[in-house]
């Protein structure tokens, strides 16, 4: 595992006064623990948005091969010893933002897409931005969310002194925009990518994709599991194959009728809501059902879907 280091842990309390923190986010044996960019979890501020938590994280990336000893502390301000650097926190590094998601409150993370940076610290040793931070919620602003962050144009202490001569760092507060909920996407270029979803149930009369096909396009079907039989009744089993659903080995298709990919109004659009259309069907007649969704991406972004 990775060594002990800074963390981020989950505070939670029934009424306000008396608090447990447990539920730790930490980095893990995937995560760098080569001295010369060692990685730490500084922070970790999360809002709830879309039926789950969405984390942003601040990621430490330490430097370890400096020799000043005022620069290794372990929460007391007391230089690391030789007893080693297991435990100890080092003052010296970058920070940048990276994402992370939860389905039960914090309790634990998915860190798919945390392995690399949401925003990007700056490279250069006299950049504006070699730390980035934030400490509040995103504002929406039409279909645009408005991220307030700081700015540090200095490395994590004092700023001065690693590489050039200054009295202290300078903090800003700075701007960042994107689409809403456009963290991270399914990126397809130009041959087609299918996303299967796992089983999800239909709680709404319409879906919603937030997806730029502004230069290709998207299409969509759904089906329900079910055994697809061999088409000779060569298998001595049954089989339930959503890779299957779309076109199986014969040329058949198992989605349901009327949601075929075929039967999918193209979606050539950017747009953070896009209603999903079929030529002779309405989603309606699915209420409540378990199904899967079929997306074919192809020089397109799909960010997300929802049942509205």
């Amino acid at each position: 595992n990775h060594p002990p280091i800074r963390c981020a842990g989950r505070y939670a309390s029934k009424d306000l006064k008396n608090w447990t923190l447990n539920h730790y986010f930490y980095p893990d044996c995937d995560d760098s623990s080569d001295p010369r960019s060692f990685d730490e979890v500084y922070g970790l501020m999360s809002i709830h948005v879309e039926g789950m938590v969405l984390g942003f994280v601040e990621w430490f990336k330490g430097d370890r091969t400096h020799s000043n000893a005022q620069l290794y502390e372990d929460g007391h301000n007391r230089p690391t010893t030789d007893e080693g650097l297991i435990g100890k926190s080092v003052s010296k590094g970058t920070m940048e933002l990276r994402l992370a998601t939860s389905r039960d409150g914090g309790r634990s993370w998915d860190r798919s897409v945390s392995r690399r940076p949401w925003i990007r610290h700056g490279t250069e040793q006299d950049s504006e931005d070699r730390m980035v931070r934030i400490v509040c919620p995103p504002l929406r602003k039409g279909d645009e969310d408005w991220f307030y962050c700081s700015q540090y144009n200095g490395d994590h202490a004092t700023g001065s002194g690693y590489y050039h001569d200054r009295d202290g760092s300078k903090i800003e507060g700075v701007l960042y925009t994107q689409k809403h909920n456009r963290y991270v996407s399914l990126q397809a270029h130009n041959i087609p990518q299918i996303l299967i979803t796992k089983p999800v149930r239909v709680t709404g009369k319409r879906l919603q994709l937030n997806v730029d096909a502004s230069r290709g396009r998207v299409m969509v079907g759904i089906g329900i599991d079910k055994v697809i039989p061999h088409k000779q009744g060569n298998w001595p089993f049954r089989a339930t194959l959503p890779h299957y659903m779309v076109k199986d080995r014969w040329e058949r298709s198992h989605l349901e009728k009327g949601f075929g990919v075929s039967d999918c109004v193209e979606i050539r659009s950017n747009c953070i809501e896009h209603d999903v259309q079929f030529k002779q069907a309405t989603l309606e007649s699915l209420m409540g059902k378990t199904v899967r969704l079929f997306i074919v991406v192809q020089d397109a972004d799909l960010y997300g879907f929802r049942f509205k």
